[in-house]
């Protein structure tokens, strides 16, 4: 039995389920007492791509546009960039909301010229006033980062209306011509920022949310009345790059919504109930299962109140203060900046902080490579130097020799001196015809002393020595130098 009254409640809820399913999106309330309804084939938002194809559904880019999975990039921060993004369909909706967010940031103090947002007759090509044509047919709402006549800062956003004859491009001061604007530093925002643009009974309205992610607008211009869109034209925006400036447009969602949308007048219907009422008629609960149902009703809502109060009730509406967090960022800065300094003038490499792991491991297997070429150095080293041993033995038995030879030398010389005074003696006692044994004593003598290639091959293997001696000292100071760098 309870078996049975469960399975009643769970069917008699399926029709709920289905109203809410279909009917709450088409009576969302906004909160300034606006009903609206989405329109899915006007809007893009994350993930931009259907399967693998690199293209937007329902719009088309032109341009210097990039598209990716994070965002899409109207104009890189290259000078001179148009790029543009357009409805392919015209909006059919005679009062309409927009709401949309995007990033403009840049390292300059002025931006870049800026960005549009347009709702014209046809879609535009690339132009020259903010990314697109200056004699354009409808609506333009400007976000002008930088006012190039006058160099200075001025974020200002404006509407202007053309109706396809004025030449916007040729005026020095745009705004002169515009319905109305406001002043709002939505560049180089901590978070993205969300603007919204609303077109109902004749009138525009455009509110700004700088911090809470579009939860939070604040108003900035409504226009005077009597501003007429007709439907059936096309939403796209677009953006510029000047000469010598230049900032990144990104886009991040576009969505639309129809304002007071026309109410459906019943709720579709469940598999084959049209044939059941026919045959049964419409099924009708007792007072009993509407009490569980209400019950069960009155439990499911109690437990999300405890849920939504034990979370923080303060998160979502935590602001942001852009000067602090400016402030912040400045600092941090300054302190990479001086880090970047210390390193350098230790000589360290400077590394991103995204490549440290990487860098760690480069570092690691340079370092056993040094050890690997140190170790080697040392055994080249130590052979070194017992060949320098065993040739340092050899040049002190070449000196032995060389003294013995040095002293049979002076022996030579004596005897040769002594030969030669007993033959001058002789001489003089016997006729000149003697000459003959004096030729015979000098190469007696030059055959006694000491061939002069000896003492040159001596003397080059003493300086080849030293030369060898002095190489290794210079090589051994130069690998301590290296490693003592390394480690420091």
């Amino acid at each position: 039995m309870h078996f049975q009254t469960l399975f009643l409640a769970a069917l008699a809820a399926v029709p709920a389920l289905f109203v809410s399913a279909y009917i709450e999106p088409n009576y969302e309330l906004h909160s300034e007492g606006l009903v609206r309804r989405h329109d899915y084939r006007q809007a893009l938002k994350q993930p931009y791509f259907m399967y693998d194809e690199v293209k937007v559904p329902y719009f088309k880019e032109s341009g210097s546009t990039i598209l990716s999975h994070d965002y899409i990039r109207l104009t890189p921060s290259v000078p001179e960039s148009h790029g543009s993004i357009w409805a392919v369909k015209p909006n059919p909706h005679p009062e309409w909301q927009v709401e949309f967010s995007f990033h403009i940031y840049g390292r300059g103090y002025m931006g870049g010229e800026g960005m549009a947002f347009w709702y014209t007759k046809q879609p535009m090509d690339i132009g020259p006033f903010y990314g697109g044509k200056d004699k354009f047919e409808g609506l333009g709402i400007i976000f002008d980062t930088a006012d190039q006549h006058e160099s200075r800062y001025t974020p200002y956003i404006y509407a202007v209306l053309n109706n396809g004859h004025e030449d916007l491009l040729q005026q020095r001061n745009y705004a002169q011509h515009a319905l109305a604007g406001c002043f709002r530093d939505y560049r180089n925002t901590p978070a993205a920022v969300w603007a919204r643009v609303t077109y109902a009974n004749q009138t525009v309205r455009v509110d700004l949310d700088l911090t809470q992610h579009g939860q939070s607008y604040h108003e900035c211009f409504t226009t005077p009345a009597s501003v007429k869109l007709p439907p059936n034209y096309y939403f796209g925006l677009s953006a510029q790059t000047e000469a010598h400036l230049a900032d990144d447009h990104d886009l991040l969602t576009f969505e639309v919504y129809e304002l007071n949308p026309k109410p459906i007048k019943e709720h579709p219907k469940r598999p084959y109930e049209k044939e059941h009422i026919k045959k049964e008629g419409e099924y009708r609960l007792d007072a009993d299962m509407k009490k569980m149902i209400e019950k069960v009703e009155k439990d499911v809502e109690t437990a999300r109140h405890e849920q939504e109060a034990a979370q923080d009730p303060n998160a979502q509406f935590q602001t942001l203060d852009p000067h602090a967090v400016q402030r912040i960022e400045g600092n941090q800065f300054h302190i990479i900046e001086a880090l970047n300094q210390i390193q350098t003038k230790l000589g360290e490499p400077l590394t991103p902080h995204s490549q440290q792991p990487v860098a760690h491991e480069e570092q690691k297997e340079h370092n056993q490579q040094q050890r690997a070429a140190t170790h080697d150095l040392a055994w080249k080293v130590d052979d070194l130097g017992i060949k320098l041993d065993e040739l340092m033995k050899e040049v002190k038995l070449l000196g032995v020799a060389y003294s013995h030879t040095q002293n049979k030398v002076e022996e030579v010389h004596q005897n040769v001196k002594q030969q030669a005074s007993q033959g001058h003696q002789v001489q003089q006692q016997q006729p000149p015809s003697s000459q003959q044994q004096q030729q015979q004593t000098g190469q007696s003598y030059l055959a006694a002393a000491p061939p002069k290639h000896h003492l040159s091959i001596v003397g080059a293997l003493g300086f080849a020595a030293g030369l060898i001696l002095m190489w290794i000292v210079s090589l051994i100071k130069r690998a301590g130098t290296k490693v003592e760098k390394k480690f420091i």
